[in-house]
């Protein structure tokens, strides 16, 4: 089955956007593959969005800031996509990312200091200093699988925080009619939903062939790809990325432990409308504040 870069958005956008906030789950040390270069370099191709989004990171780090100069923490901050725009409204923004290949994309964007494009793991970054906002943007948070993954990365943006600051978190509610559909081993990579892109380093055109599948018992999806480069209407090159998986999180899952972290939770805000990984699903963002006892 073949889909445009705009209908399989929706299936791809978890992964593309999050892609970065995988790579806290590798060692430091490991290169990426050809294969992961690629998927940072035809990370932009697809448009995807939520609406008011930006307006509402924006209007918290100046309600966050109390009338100064915000100071912004994006965790997987990808090519850019938020932490530009941000700047560009008037923040300071410090944009974490754990791979090299988005970072390196984002500095072609904008060289200059602010975003300061840093390279760390979500869980474990230090900066000097304290943040007024922190965001983890197209559900990047639901990459981290264990309940101590979470805890160590909410605990590290708590750390960051200065008093009376925020922190605003999107998670995907998956649906269930979704879910339901998937099944526990993909098919193979010719019987999988395609989508063509375009390399925005070299300009070639690729077509990625992908899928999910879910362990319910877990409670995890997991991303399934390959990549096929098209010339003259022939493949001339086929690459295979990593699997990649991400945890289905609920409210109630949620909001444990952002309380476990410390956080008391400000709002809950459901967008409608925009990218979204499957027809039924709920986008939530998560406004929690440092607790006051903390």
């Amino acid at each position: 089955m073949t889909r445009s870069p705009r209908s399989a958005a929706g299936f791809l956008v978890k992964v593309y956007l999050s892609t970065s906030a995988l790579r806290h789950l590798w060692p430091a040390t490991e290169p990426c593959s050809v294969g992961d270069e690629l998927y940072a370099r035809t990370c932009d191709a697809l448009q995807v969005a939520w609406p008011g989004e930006l307006e509402t990171y924006l209007a918290l780090a100046r309600e966050a800031a109390s009338g100064a100069s915000p100071i912004v923490l994006e965790l997987a901050c990808g090519t850019g996509r938020v932490a530009l725009p941000m700047a560009d409204a008037g923040c300071d923004v410090w944009a974490v990312d754990r791979s090299a290949a988005m970072l390196e994309i984002a500095r072609t964007k904008r060289p200059a200091e602010n975003p300061r494009w840093i390279q760390g793991d979500m869980r474990s970054v230090e900066i000097d200093g304290h943040a007024d906002l922190a965001i983890i943007a197209a559900q990047s948070f639901q990459f981290m699988l264990t309940a101590a993954d979470q805890l160590a990365t909410l605990a590290n943006i708590h750390r960051h925080l200065r008093v009376g600051g925020r922190l605003a978190v999107h998670v995907e509610l998956a649906g269930r009619d979704w879910l339901a559909g998937l099944p526990e081993v993909a098919p193979a990579p010719a019987d999988r939903l395609t989508a063509s892109l375009r390399d925005s380093t070299t300009g070639a055109e690729w077509q990625s062939r992908y899928a999910w599948s879910l362990d319910r018992l877990a409670e995890v999806v997991t991303f399934h790809v390959d990549w096929l480069r098209i010339a003259d209407g022939q493949v001339v090159e086929h690459l295979r990325q990593e699997e990649m998986s991400l945890k289905v999180i609920g409210v109630i899952e949620m909001e444990h432990v952002l309380l476990r972290a410390g956080f008391d939770v400000v709002e809950r805000r459901e967008w409608v409308g925009g990218t979204s990984g499957s027809h039924d699903a709920r986008q939530l963002l998560w406004i929690a504040r440092p607790g006051e006892s903390q």
